[in-house]
């Protein structure tokens, strides 16, 4: 009996750890950027398939700054996904002006915080799952 209730300890202190991971990123976004240019707010939407991560992310137009319109298009690669920690690289296509960024962000239950670096600083994001 005591072997077995040994086992059952093991057994849950490594299945911990993979609920948790699998609770992390996962799921669907409402994220704000605030700039000096005013706050930019999209929705993302992070999906795990067989241990492959996808990110979708539909930008609002932004409020409090010059121009208005579309949203630049761009480009998400080298997205990492590991547990509650999520990076990713973003290409930027401003009306022929190119801009890049490295997100560097971490989740802690219902919310997502971290930076954006770009060629004009670190940008603070900020979110909250849908």
């Amino acid at each position: 009996m005591k072997k077995f209730v040994l086992v059952a300890a093991a057994a849950a202190l490594f299945a911990t750890p993979a609920l948790a991971e699998g609770t992390g990123a996962a799921g669907a976004w409402a994220i704000e950027a605030k700039t000096d240019f005013g706050t930019f707010k999209s929705d993302w939407t992070v999906a795990e398939a067989d241990g492959a991560y996808t990110l979708e992310m539909k930008d609002a137009p932004m409020e409090g700054g010059p121009g208005g319109g579309e949203p630049p298009k761009s480009t998400i690669s080298n997205l990492v996904v590991d547990g509650d920690h999520l990076t990713f690289d973003r290409a930027l296509d401003m009306g022929g002006q190119q801009m890049s960024m490295k997100y560097d962000l971490t989740v802690a239950g219902d919310t997502m915080s971290g930076t954006a670096k770009s060629d004009f600083g670190d940008i603070p994001i900020s979110g909250t799952r849908k």
